[in-house]
């Protein structure tokens, strides 16, 4: 039967790539050090603010 059979699909991939795990923690301390909200967070040093957040939530 084994030969009848079609060969397996390679797994797809589904979602947004993980985010680095340091620049997450770096985002985490720079908010308890400052205390801004989340939204505030500077995109040219960390990105997207809307990327970290779901990660620590």
């Amino acid at each position: 039967m084994d030969p009848l059979r079609p060969p397996p699909r390679p797994k797809k991939k589904i979602g947004r790539p993980r985010t680095d795990d340091r620049a997450v923690l770096e985002a985490i301390v720079f908010i308890l050090r400052s205390g801004i909200p989340w939204e505030m967070l500077p995109r040219k040093q960390f990105g997207l603010s809307g990327i970290l957040r779901p990660r620590i939530s």
